[in-house]
């Protein structure tokens, strides 16, 4: 599952790559609730996410890529 975060004050966005999206968004949820950082997992780097700086989460679905003329 591919992840976009937007932060607040930046132009460029985090991309990352989450095996259980279940877990990631139940993390992002408690996070949100308690206030202060997230860790997401992504390509076996840990990456800690200020959750006050957090713009924006885009999950995007598994699409069947198409490949025509």
């Amino acid at each position: 599952m591919n992840v976009r975060i937007g932060i607040i004050n930046s132009a460029r966005e985090i991309e990352i790559e989450v095996d259980d999206e279940k877990a990631f968004v139940k993390s992002i949820e408690d996070a949100l609730t308690g206030g202060g950082l997230v860790w997401a997992e992504s390509h076996g780097d840990r990456i800690g996410l200020v959750v006050a700086h957090i713009a924006y989460i885009q999950i995007e679905g598994d699409r069947e890529r198409i490949v025509g003329l």
